[in-house]
């Protein structure tokens, strides 16, 4: 190098982004992620849709997060049409429990899920 010029090392700092765990929240399973991949999974309880979430990277710290689930493609639960009315023979004190369609409805779905694997659960 030429008289007078010196390099000076530059300082550098990493900083160790690590995968976004495993998450479980009410009827989903994420699985772990790496940092800005989008997962996506069947939606609850249509599975002809689709539900999308990405593990994120923050800018101003570099801490990491999951986005909320986007689920503008769900078929709320609620709209779902259902007409029936059932009386299971389940005692309680005594006294024969009435179900509702949708609470049947849900035990049925949770209860014919597959084993294993991310998904609706």
């Amino acid at each position: 190098m030429g008289a007078g010029l010196q390099l000076q090392p530059a300082s550098t700092q990493v900083t160790l982004i690590e995968n976004g765990p495993e998450e479980n929240p009410l009827h989903y399973r994420w699985p772990e992620s790496r940092p800005t991949i989008t997962q996506t999974l069947p939606c609850f309880p249509n599975k002809e849709q689709s539900t999308s979430r990405t593990f994120l990277i923050s800018p101003q710290n570099l801490s990491s997060y999951w986005s909320a689930a986007d689920v503008s493609n769900c078929t709320d639960i609620d709209t779902i049409e259902v007409s029936c009315s059932v009386q299971l023979g389940v005692q309680r004190e005594g006294n024969p429990t009435s179900y509702s369609c949708q609470a049947l409805l849900l035990y049925y779905y949770i209860s014919n899920q597959s084993v294993g694997g991310g998904g609706a659960v």
